[in-house]
């Protein structure tokens, strides 16, 4: 039997739906996507001012740790706009090596067809290769007489992902957000001031853009990285406009336990435990609840590694693009231990970055 509705039962469901959180339906549903191939090449290159990263890490063997961010970015009246590659290499010798490389935005070359990101017709600083099929990375320079020769290719790469359309409202302004690595192994050569060694590992990358200058966006931001096996492995990224405020977050955590993936979408951050570091107070401990009563700790257990994004500058250069990006970028590197409240605890590696 056909059963009515009558006029009551519906105006009763449209009140419903009215007093329901707009919150509700601001994320009601956030659904897991893989990315497509296209979605690795450059989504900004317009407008006065943006900001645009691809941030490779890769965990070797022998604790080796290698982390490199290609970049674009539009400085507004400050500069002309530019490309851009910084490499850090830990554990490789008794020192931490950092550099940086920049060109005009004119000189970036890119590919569709090979799936390749070069930031210079003459310069081997690039990514190629179509995902998760293959890829490739090369940083190779010298500067200041040390010679750096990066060559890393990945093999078994895990499909990346995006939520929903991978685009997040942060304060009124829309920031991409992609995991295009989630998992991956790597081999490939090292040589950085005469010290050569074969590697192999894991790897990550996730991708980032918006049309705004960082340093006036975002307060802080901190992503971890879990590799257990292609079959289990778990990786965050978040960033909030406001420190202090613990719900002011956007972000997502991508878990792969036993073979199932599933993601988790932040409501608050709590930052405990601030302890100095070379002059900045960092939060040793870092407590994500998601949406469904998840929650993650990380408690930083080594911190490995300081990168100030205006350390080649002159002190007066380097005040001058202080006061007006208003702050500089200060990333921090290092082991925790992941505890989450689903299951045991994992070594993880975090980055976090903060504005100064």
């Amino acid at each position: 039997m056909r059963q009515s509705c009558t006029i009551n039962d519906f105006l009763v469901s449209v009140m419903l739906f009215l007093l329901l959180p707009m919150s509700v339906y601001a994320f009601q549903q956030p659904q897991l996507n893989e990315s497509s191939a296209d979605q690795i090449f450059p989504h900004t290159l317009s407008g006065s001012t943006y900001n645009e990263l691809w941030t490779y890490q890769f965990f070797l063997d022998d604790d080796i740790e290698i982390t490199i961010v290609f970049s674009v970015a539009a400085f507004g009246p400050l500069k002309s706009p530019v490309s851009g590659a910084r490499l850090s290499v830990v554990g490789l010798g008794p020192k931490t090596y950092q550099v940086l490389r920049e060109y005009p935005i004119e000189r970036l070359v890119v590919n569709r067809e090979t799936y390749t990101v070069r930031l210079h017709q003459n310069r081997e600083l690039y990514f190629e290769g179509k995902l998760p099929e293959k890829h490739f990375v090369k940083f190779t320079t010298t500067k200041d007489d040390v010679r750096y020769d990066i060559q890393l290719r990945l093999s078994e790469i895990h499909p990346g992902y995006t939520v929903n359309d991978g685009l997040f409202q942060l304060d009124g302004s829309t920031i991409g957000m992609i995991t295009h690595i989630p998992y991956a192994k790597v081999e490939g050569f090292v040589s950085v001031d005469g010290i050569e060694k074969n590697v192999r590992g894991t790897a990550y990358m996730d991708h980032s853009f918006q049309d705004k200058l960082v340093t006036k966006l975002l307060s802080d931001g901190f992503r971890y990285v879990f590799h257990g096996d292609r079959s289990n492995w778990e990786v965050g990224q978040f960033i909030s406009s406001n420190s202090d405020d613990d719900t002011n977050v956007v972000g997502y955590s991508i878990q792969k336990t036993d073979g199932t993936t599933f993601i988790k979408i932040p409501e608050r951050l709590h930052r405990t435990n601030f302890q100095s570091i070379d002059g900045h107070s960092i939060p040793r401990t870092v407590r994500i609840e998601f949406n469904g009563g998840a929650s993650s700790t990380l408690n930083r257990q080594s911190y490995r590694e300081k990168f100030p994004l205006f350390q080649e500058l002159g002190r007066f250069a380097r005040r001058a693009a202080k006061t007006f990006m208003g702050g500089e970028i200060v990333e921090f590197r290092g082991k925790s231990d992941l505890y989450r409240s689903s299951q045991g605890t994992d070594e993880a590696f975090f980055y976090f970055f903060l504005i100064d």
